[in-house]
């Protein structure tokens, strides 16, 4: 079993064929680096989650700095009997192989070696390692005993051993600006005596918040105070059945040892029976189930959580409590020997009370004549949210933006109860599962979930790390089922009498594709219904690396994502600045995903200013509502093109796109709320001037190649042809090298110049070497073409020695 400690990772495993024939094999990985004139490690321990606990923290201002690692990965033949030599698997001949990989990555070894009883192939690599990222690293010995007859196909040796090398940064606690109300904070400090003596401190602290809206004041006030027994709000008990207050709870656990301390506090689980009081938030004797409450806090950090909660005022008690109970055993500082010697305890209790009042004496009424009683009226009764089939429901997109795991998000979208005035909520238990590798599913009920206007629900892994990460919140849910880089299959399920049993859509990615830093979208008009069996064509994925380079790209982040939002991309195919009608141009924008109608999104083309990256706003042509043509295509021309071609297809346009002259990057844009934005296809590289550059068309033009046609944030080459006019000059290619078996002296270079018979080289052009793979020619040899002449076909072929050739050679 894989011994889950810092330090090298070992795997010992005895393979039983069942027919006699036994294999021992062990595969071991380690990390190293040095820090001080002191070897440290870079192994990543695993929490009791199954979550690798990070094997260092780093400033914020040293994340994207390198350290050197020396990275060691070891297969062994752990046999004793001389005759059980193991021959490792290769894929040329087996299903599978053996492998050490290192970010995915293998690192090339000879596999037709055995591997003697009591010997290991071992590889030792040197890396730099970014502070702050993941690197997986992984040692798969597959094989078997081949002198192990007439039974070699059953002899079988395996052993696997994995590390999500994980490094963090520090994160600076977020500053809340002063608030018109009061925040009740306790501050903690735990003391535990050490076995061997001296004293492991814990400092810690929790707080409440509890604020509802004034109607009076129009201000928000506490309805928590520094008493226990705290009223907040005063009613008559006559009137109090129809007033309700919506009271806004803010509760937060803290570590407040010091950053330079490392000391991690690790909340206590409460599955496990000897944490009898473990981390919670509690309201009105009611645990809120939040998840990041068991999520390690590192020094100086918080964890934080807030929760809207209608308060009936004909009841007069509303209590409330957080609690943090924990150690320190996962903490990187010296000193932590165990879970019983780093103890961590922090309550704070607090009580919301609403006053009833008698109301005033009713004086007994006086003799009046009778009156004819008013006709009985029906009750009024307010309609019901519309229904909707909530089972019509699938996943839209996962996303990975930056590799930040904490914005990670996953969306939700219920079609059929997108739209409408009335609020609607889910009613039915969908559940969302994740099912990551080697650990039990991830799962959460959407049940009482409101679905929003659009029918998209957004679940992020971490609400303050998404709206950071995007600039604006648009997370609805926050739960560690988003917690994906695309490796773990999700679906989406019913679930009847506490089982999900009723699969409705799912995600597999199969095999597993990791979108590190990118994002699995599904096609919208290629999914008609949900689908309980994965269909890849329904989905494209950037980056994907299994792909062939020119159908895939990266994602600029944040720019590439849009959280909440599903739309139908459009792409520039074609951008023709033509030399012979100046100044007549026009873009060619495409629709790789056709669906009928004109176009249903608040896309637009736009310019990308060449200093700050930001679209230039009024240089926008709105695609919206347009109509594409039989091919899916839409042409956005200049006045000149239009009058020399009479295009009936063109959006005519007098502004800058598609201009007269000069070159630019651009890009079709998303619009999305909050004045915010999302790149849905680029062309050119952003903050970059496009005159002289590699992406530059003028007067030439850029076309995308059939199979890039995949809507990318972040320009890639590969995708496009660009095609402009050559310099003046002569035109030469290099058409052979030779070295015949002859020998040396037989080596010639041909030179053909295409239209030029029996021409005199009056240009200064040198023919060079590049050597030793420089990126620079070398300054001896070298030869001058100028005054050769070529033959009657326009060869000129250059000889070491002309005896060979006779007179053909120059």
């Amino acid at each position: 079993s894989q011994v889950q400690a810092r330090g090298p990772l070992v795997d010992q495993n005895t393979y039983d064929s069942e027919n006699g024939n036994v294999c021992v094999s062990e595969t071991s990985l380690d990390c190293t680096y040095l820090e001080g004139g002191m070897e440290k490690t870079c192994i990543s321990a695993v929490g009791n989650d199954g979550k690798p606990v990070p094997w260092a923290y780093f400033p914020a201002e040293e994340c994207g700095q390198f350290l050197t690692a020396t990275i060691t990965m070891k297969m062994c033949n752990k046999n004793t009997a001389a005759d059980k030599d193991i021959l490792l698997y290769d894929m040329n001949i087996n299903a599978d192989e053996a492998e050490f990989l290192f970010k995915l990555v293998p690192y090339q070894f000879d596999k037709t070696q055995r591997i003697l009883p009591g010997n290991c192939i071992t590889i030792v690599k040197t890396e730099n390692i970014e502070k702050c990222k993941v690197y997986p690293m992984q040692v798969k010995m597959l094989g078997n005993m081949p002198d192990k007859r007439p039974n070699n196909e059953k002899a079988y040796c395996e052993s696997f051993v994995f590390n999500k090398m994980k490094s963090k940064r520090i994160e600076q606690p977020i500053l809340l600006p002063p608030q018109p109300f009061k925040t009740s904070v306790d501050e903690c400090r735990e003391t535990s005596i050490l076995q061997a003596g001296g004293t492991n401190v814990c400092d810690s602290e929790v707080s409440i918040a509890c604020t509802f809206l004034d109607e009076q004041s129009g201000q928000r006030k506490s309805c928590i105070g520094p008493e226990q027994d705290f009223t907040f709000y005063s009613i008559r008990t006559d009137l109090c059945g129809a007033k309700q207050i919506e009271a806004t709870i803010d509760m937060s656990i803290c570590n407040t040892n010091t950053v330079q301390s490392g000391l991690i506090i690790t909340p206590y689980v409460d599955n496990v029976p000897q944490n009898v009081f473990p981390t919670r938030y509690t309201f009105k004797k009611n645990n809120y189930n939040v998840p990041q409450r068991l999520d390690d806090i590192p020094p100086g950090q918080c964890r934080s959580y807030q929760r809207i909660q209608t308060i009936d005022t004909c009841k007069k008690n509303w209590p409330m409590s957080v609690q943090l109970e924990g150690n320190m055993m996962k903490s990187i500082a010296a000193g932590i020997s165990g879970s019983e010697n780093s103890y961590c305890y922090c309550y704070l209790y607090k009580k919301a009370v609403v006053e009833k009042i008698d109301p005033p004496a009713t004086p007994p009424p006086s003799p009046t004549a009778p009156t004819t009683p008013a006709p009985t009226q029906a009750p009024v009764v307010s309609p019901s949210a519309p229904s909707c089939d909530e089972t019509d429901v699938l996943i839209t997109e996962i996303a990975d933006p930056e590799s930040n795991q904490f914005a990670r998000y996953i969306e939700v979208y219920f079609r059929d109860c997108a739209g409408g005035a009335q609020p609607k909520y889910v009613t039915k238990n969908i559940v969302i599962i994740r099912s990551p590798n080697n650990v039990p599913p991830i799962v959460y009920n959407l049940k009482g979930a409101l679905i929003p206007s659009n029918g998209i629900i957004v679940i992020c892994v971490n609400q303050v790390s998404h709206a950071i990460q995007f600039g604006y919140q648009s997370c609805d849910i926050e739960h560690p089922v988003a917690d994906n880089d695309g490796t773990n299959p999700v679906n989406l399920s019913e679930r009847v009498n506490g089982i999900p049993n009723v699969v409705i859509d799912s995600y597999i990615g199969f095999p597993p594709k990791t979108f590190q830093n990118g994002k699995a979208l599904r096609i919208r008009p290629r999914t008609p219904f949900p689908r309980a069996t994965f269909d890849p064509s329904q989905w494209y994925i950037i980056p994907d690396p299994s792909v062939d380079p020119a159908t895939t790209g990266e994602v600029a982040d944040p720019e590439g994502m849009d959280p909440g939002e599903w739309y139908n991309p459009l792409v520039i195919t074609e951008i023709v600045d033509p030399v012979n009608t100046e100044p007549a141009r026009y873009i060619t924008i495409n629709q790789p995903f056709p669906e009928l109608g004109p176009i249903q999104d608040d896309l637009q083309l736009v310019i990308f200013d060449e200093t700050t990256g930001e679209p230039i706003m009024n240089t926008a042509v709105p695609l919206k509502g347009r109509t594409l043509d039989a091919a899916k295509n839409l042409k956005v021309c200049n006045a000149a093109h239009y009058q020399s071609s009479g295009d009936p297809t063109c959006i005519v346009t007098y502004g800058p796109l598609p201009g007269t002259t000069g070159c630019y990057t651009i890009g079709i844009i998303l619009i999305l709320p909050n004045n915010k934005y999302s790149i849905v296809d680029l062309y050119g590289v952003r903050r970059q001037s496009c005159l002289g550059s590699p992406f530059d068309f003028t007067g030439g033009s850029a076309t995308r190649i059939p199979v890039g046609k995949v809507p990318v944030s972040i320009w890639n080459p590969l995708q496009w042809n660009i095609d402009v006019p050559q310099p003046d000059g002569v035109e030469l290619f290099i058409t052979e090298i030779a070295d015949p078996i002859e020998g040396p002296n037989s080596r010639f270079v041909e030179i053909f110049l295409p239209g030029k018979p029996n021409y005199m080289i009056d240009e200064d052009l040198l023919l060079v070497r590049y050597e030793n793979a420089n990126e620079d020619p070398s300054t001896f040899p070298y030869l001058s073409l100028k005054g050769l002449t070529t033959d009657e076909y326009g060869f000129i072929v250059l000889c070491v020695n002309s005896v060979s050739y006779g007179n053909k050679c120059k």
